[in-house]
């Protein structure tokens, strides 16, 4: 069977039709997106290029697998302080914000800070809402699955 050129997008288009066919949700919630893995190298390089660390990066990957998770991320991080009386503050991470916060950690004025990259897990196709999860903290509304969380740890400040 002879394939002409043109007709290369076509079949790329209906690959694409018949795969989201199996998901009721359109194609950028169906977990197993075959564009899922570029999407997320891109958006990590995209990340990485910008001055994150790999620690912070390597979150993307604790998200559900749909094309719709990794696009409508956001293109950065955040940094969430609590204070000992759960009053919580959410900033933009940078170093100097983080710093702060490990600095209020080691003093006691806070009680630990999270770094994340959504703050809300999304649910793909089929998949449980964020607060419908086994990591759902209702106090702070943070997915802790998808999220580092730093304490203090004798005098030091302990991620994880």
């Amino acid at each position: 069977m002879r394939i002409l050129w043109w007709t290369l997008p076509l079949l790329a288009l209906m690959a694409a039709a018949e795969a989201s066919a199996q998901c009721s949700c359109g194609p950028d919630f169906c977990l197993g997106d075959a564009r899922v893995p570029k999407r997320l190298a891109t958006k990590k390089a995209d990340l990485k290029q910008q001055g994150y660390p790999a620690e912070l990066i390597v979150l993307l990957d604790k998200s559900d697998a749909c094309y719709a998770a990794i696009d409508r991320a956001p293109d950065g991080f955040s940094l969430m302080t609590v204070k000992s009386n759960g009053n919580t503050l959410v900033t933009q991470w940078d170093a100097d914000n983080e710093e702060a916060a490990k600095r209020g950690v080691v003093a006691g004025e806070l009680k630990g800070y999270y770094k994340f990259n959504v703050r809300k897990a999304f649910a793909c196709c089929e998949r449980p809402k964020a607060e419908e999860r086994s990591d759902w903290n209702q106090g702070l509304s943070l997915s802790t699955g998808q999220a580092i969380s730093c304490e203090k740890q004798g005098s030091a400040v302990a991620c994880r």
